[in-house]
């Protein structure tokens, strides 16, 4: 069977002198190829006119012309079709076919010359002394261009239809069942126009499929090698997706009308988006993440900044020089990018400083990819200023209304005392020797509650206007006990009971020893002069980390709806003010600004009738790290 291997031989090497030629077109294109083409229709069509038959087999004839090479330039059509597009595919079958038609056009009219003349023309030459050039030839002519044409149509039919019907189909069988439809459309239609109402029909159908079919087999193997392995990676493939079944026939008048009104419509938006980027006053950025480089500023940049926006196309990275120094944080631009909204500020080129509010968001592919970023900047330096404006405003009213609420506060108090000087003065002047004892000592208890009233405010004052105190390690059991010995005489004329709880272990924490014992004292004095009878607990302990004084008696106890109002200035529940009609009302207020300054907090549980626990929690100072002073 040599003329089979031959057969075989030749059919992989022009199949595979096809695919490289095709491989090699990124570097010279198509041109090459086509000529390949071109000269295998040339050689075909020689063969044929030469009626060279192989028969290695009764009843089974090779035709080396078009056994070989029609598959072969059916397969190379089919690589246009999917590699380079609808419309090199529709040029390169009407060149096709219209060497062909031009092989039938020669031939017709060599048929005439040897038909149409008279006695005395004489014509020599292979045609005449061979008898070959016959009606029956170039009916057959005929009819392998008309089967061929069909050939090349249908092969990209059944590909595409296959792929659109059939998405899940292994790409790498594809192109053989398209080759193999093809060529047995070829064969059916070839025979039956060249051979029906002959002796050869029936005949010459069979072997002529079997091996067409073993063309394609052949080729088959080594086209979708190529299609699946190798074309995908050149840069001119297109691939099959988004094509109809026949869109070999019109599909690329379509697209091109589709093109040209894209164009159209494209041209007119892109003429609108100048208009909107030309009179907006936000700056629009496009930036491509892939390549790291920046696509479009749009011209209010310029307006915004001062500069000029291409020399930033050429070094984006300058970008960042324009950014105030205490915003260009590092990372700055892909916080940029990845903030939905993000606000800072940047140096002008006049030397103002101008604040820009930046949106951006992703551009992502249809598999979810992020390649671009696209962002509106705008100028808010306005705004950002009448923000400021408004807040040192409100700033100022609340200024404002605060001291006006203490000036009202404080003149009630300080009044007071001062109308009953001035009072017992007059009564003085007025009354008996005996009786001036007694009025010079009152006298003397309303200077003092005037100059502990001055002594708070003061007090009060310094902490909240953020006095630095000198920090020092203390152990706060030793406050708690300092502060309950200095109480014990007052506790007992009072017939109450003070017992101290200090923790089983040190305490450190870090503060002003005078503040904390001053703390602890107004804390231990409000529980003193509320309590009628009982027991007042001093509790030290750690919890959570964190240094806890408890301060608990059993006294006459706070409503729930005053709790939230005892650590205001001047603030003093009815019940109380009748307990005691010397108390300043800024005891608690002055112990929540010292607890405020050490970094605590102070809380208040309590329920009339039931006594009040107060309790204050301090940052342990394990380290002797952190000071409390300056806050």
């Amino acid at each position: 069977m040599p003329s089979v291997l031959i057969f075989a031989i030749q059919i992989c090497f022009f199949g595979a002198a096809a695919l490289y030629l095709h491989y090699r077109s990124e570097d010279y294109g198509l041109s090459p190829l086509l000529f390949f083409v071109a000269g295998i229709m040339g050689v075909l069509n020689i063969i044929e006119l030469m009626t060279l038959y192989v028969e290695p087999v009764p009843g089974i004839v090779i035709r080396p012309g078009g056994h070989v090479y029609v598959p072969i330039i059916l397969l190379i059509v089919l690589i246009i079709y999917i590699t380079s597009g609808t419309r090199t595919a529709q040029i390169t079958i009407a060149g096709l076919i219209g060497v062909d038609v031009l092989i039938l056009c020669v031939l017709t009219f060599l048929l005439l010359y040897l038909n149409v003349r008279d006695s005395s023309t004489s014509i020599q030459g292979l045609l005449t002394e061979e008898q070959i050039l016959t009606p029956l030839f170039l009916r057959g002519v005929l009819a392998s261009t008309i089967a061929f044409t069909a050939d090349m149509f249908v092969i990209t039919i059944v590909y595409q239809g296959i792929q659109n019907a059939l998405p899940s189909c292994p790409r790498g069988l594809v192109p053989g069942v398209a080759l193999l439809v093809a060529l047995w459309v070829d064969s059916t239609l070839f025979n039956i126009l060249s051979f029906v109402g002959t002796s050869h029909f029936v005949l010459e159908i069979p072997g002529d499929i079997l091996m067409k079919t073993l063309a394609g087999l052949l080729l088959s193997v080594m086209a979708g090698w190529y299609l699946v392995r190798i074309a995908p990676n050149l840069t001119q493939y297109r691939g099959a997706a988004n094509r109809s079944t026949f869109d070999i026939l019109f599909g690329e008048g379509r697209i091109t009308s589709r093109v040209a009104k894209l164009e159209s419509e494209l041209q007119v938006s892109r003429a609108i988006y100048e208009q909107l980027v030309s009179h907006i006053e936000e700056v629009f950025w496009l930036v491509d993440i892939e390549q790291k480089r920046l696509l479009y500023l749009s011209p209010n940049f310029e307006k915004i900044t001062g500069k000029p926006a291409k020399m930033f196309y050429k070094n984006p990275d300058a970008l960042i020089d324009l950014v105030h120094p205490e915003d260009r944080t590092e990372g700055f631009f892909r916080q940029l990018l990845l903030s939905p909204e993000t606000e800072f500020c940047i140096e002008r080129e006049d030397g103002g400083i101008c604040w820009l509010r930046n949106r951006s968001f992703p551009i992502v592919t249809v598999d979810g990819q992020v390649v671009r970023y696209a962002g509106i900047t705008e100028d808010v330096t306005e705004r950002k200023e009448a923000q400021a404006k408004t807040f040192a405003l409100e700033l100022s009213r609340e200024k404002v209304r605060l001291l006006h609420q203490f000036i009202n506060d404080a003149s009630h108090d300080l009044r007071t005392p001062l109308s009953i000087i001035m009072l017992k003065v007059h009564q003085i002047e007025k009354a008996s020797t005996p009786r001036r004892k007694t009025l010079l000592d009152e006298l003397h208890q309303a200077a003092i509650r005037l100059s502990d009233l001055i002594d708070d405010l003061f007090t009060l004052s310094r902490i909240e206007g953020g006095e630095q105190i000198r920090p020092e390690r203390i152990d706060l059991n030793e406050i708690a006990q300092q502060v309950c010995d200095n109480h014990q005489i007052i506790v007992e004329a009072k017939g109450l009971s003070l017992v101290v709880h200090p923790a089983g272990e040190v305490i450190p924490v870090t503060g002003s020893r005078d503040q904390l014992c001053r703390l602890t004292a107004n804390l231990v004095e409000n529980a003193i002069h509320y309590t009628e009878q009982g027991t007042i607990n001093v509790k030290t302990l750690v919890e959570d980390d964190q240094a806890v004084l408890e301060v608990a008696d059993t006294g006459i106890g706070i409503a729930q709806d005053h709790i939230d109002s005892i650590f205001e200035r001047f603030y003093r529940t009815e019940q109380a003010r009748e307990i005691r009609r010397d108390g300043t009302g800024l005891g608690l207020a002055i112990s929540k600004a010292i607890v405020d300054q050490h970094r605590g907090t102070i809380s208040v549980q309590s329920a009339p009738g039931e006594g009040t626990t107060i309790r204050v929690t301090l940052p342990i100072e394990r380290s002797g790290g952190d000071q409390a002073g300056g806050e």
